[in-house]
């Protein structure tokens, strides 16, 4: 989240580097026993130029991903990943660090030195965006129209959100043109949707939580909206999806903080389990499915979840193969297939990663081969069985369906798919799969040849 100094804009924090194993172990304690995997985890890597540390902060829909990764000099730099090719998108000064990637590609982020400056990039070009004034900028959040938002100092060197025309073009700061409550401030937005609609951090004076109060907001409709829930008094929106569903973290009264939805009324998300007593949402797709992260304290390492629109959370560490040898810890990123992108302890350090839901592959048709075969009376042909499958792949499935023969007396075939001639004719060899041969015919109305996949004719002599 954003540090914020009497209404300066000062940064965004970053992640220390690596710790040692036996700290990152302190995340893996409040993980429950591992159960299918339900996701494939993708290393992203590290810059090759003695970098160990990446850290995963957008993807968009076609799953290529930005963040921002160390190098064996000191500082950070932005990158891109796609397709497993991991791009050094470089700086404008100092350090840079991407935070938000559209449909197009175009990275938004935040560089500089003792100033924060915020920057776009198509991949070739990196390009300042500006700002309010001269003083400090974050980028923290694009559209598919390039509208970006996030902060900057205004001449009187106060922070204030703001929201760009298409293209990243001329930063407006929400105040300057919203319905908000008097003495409202909005400090900077950290999500912003096709709409235009943007939501974050914002001061709010009113009669709720006994007046000046930090809160979430949301900007819709060219209004300011306080989202304080009943249970808490302070807290930030990072994220909202095309539906204006907002999610963030809120302050409770209790003292901890919740990550919670706000879909006209506010929703406390709670915790994965009672061993985590802590919670924020990150991010939140088209469909509703929120990913975030969950602490035991304040000081202990977190550990990341997913909540889809119905159940609980679930720990992602849960949903991946165990073997694997991660640690996932921050869910900063989901887009519309479900692709959860973030950061986590793998292999000596902090790697980003992408995660891509196992979607169970039906299988769509059969080939026989040989296709026609003539036999002599008296001898055999071995016939093979290759299935075709929802994700282009094939395999060999001749052990695994039902083989037939239409005229057994002219030729009996084994299930392992060895016919064998007995007399001369011409029989047809099927091979069926039984769930396949059920959603077929129901796709055909009941046509009972249509559950026929493949065949092979044979001709005795």
């Amino acid at each position: 989240m954003a540090l914020v100094l009497s209404g300066t804009v000062i940064g965004v924090a970053v992640p220390a580097q690596a710790a040692p194993r036996t700290e990152k172990a302190a995340s893996a304690t409040a993980q429950a026993g591992p159960v299918s995997p339900s996701y494939a985890i993708t290393d992203l890597g590290v810059f090759a130029d003695g970098g160990t540390d990446t850290y995963a902060t957008g993807v968009n829909n076609a799953g290529v991903v930005t963040g921002y990764g160390n190098h064996a000099a000191p500082g950070f730099t932005a990158f891109e990943w796609n397709n497993g090719t991991l791009t050094d998108l470089g700086t404008l000064g100092c350090s840079a660090y991407g935070r938000a990637i559209n449909s197009t590609d175009t990275v938004v982020g935040s560089y500089g030195c003792t100033l924060s400056a915020g920057f776009q990039t198509n991949g070739t070009t990196m390009e300042g965006i500006g700002g309010l004034s001269a003083g400090q900028t974050t980028a923290d959040a694009v559209n598919a129209s390039g509208q970006i938002a996030g902060a900057s100092n205004d001449a009187d060197n106060v922070g204030r959100a703001y929201v760009s025309a298409a293209g990243g073009i001329g930063l407006q700061a929400i105040d300057s043109v919203a319905s908000e409550a008097p003495n409202t401030r909005t400090i900077e937005a950290f999500g912003v949707n096709t709409a235009g609609d943007a939501a974050g951090l914002a001061t709010f004076d009113g009669p709720v939580c006994g007046g000046s109060h930090y809160a979430p907001f949301l900007y819709s409709g060219g209004q300011v909206q306080d989202l304080t829930g009943s249970s808490g008094c302070s807290g930030q929106a990072n994220a909202l999806n095309d539906s204006d569903q907002v999610v963030g973290y809120e302050e409770l009264t209790s003292g901890v903080d919740h990550a919670f939805l706000w879909n006209g009324t506010m929703q406390d998300l709670g915790t994965p389990n009672a061993n985590l007593a802590e919670s924020d949402a990150y991010a939140i797709n088209a469909g509703g499915t929120i990913v975030g992260d969950a602490q035991g304290s304040p000081e202990s390492l977190p550990v990341a979840w997913v909540l889809g629109p119905t159940g609980g959370m679930q720990l992602l560490n849960d949903l991946i193969d165990p073997s694997v040898g991660w640690d996932v810890m921050v869910a900063s990123g989901i887009n519309d297939r479900g692709q959860i992108v973030g950061w986590g302890a793998h292999d000596g350090g902090y790697h980003a990663f992408e995660m891509t839901p196992m979607v169970a592959k039906t299988l769509t048709g059969i080939t026989v081969t040989p296709a026609t075969a003539t036999l002599p009376k008296g001898t055999s042909q071995q016939f093979t069985a290759t299935g075709t499958y929802s994700d282009g792949s094939t395999a060999d499935v001749t052990g695994a369906v039902t083989w037939s023969s239409s005229k057994p007396k002219v030729a009996i075939i084994t299930a392992s798919g060895d016919l064998s001639a007995l007399k001369g004719g011409t029989t047809t060899v099927t091979a069926t799969d039984l769930d396949r041969r059920r959603a077929r015919r129901r796709a055909v109305g009941g046509d009972r040849k249509s559950t026929r996949l493949n065949s092979s004719h044979i001709t005795n002599s």
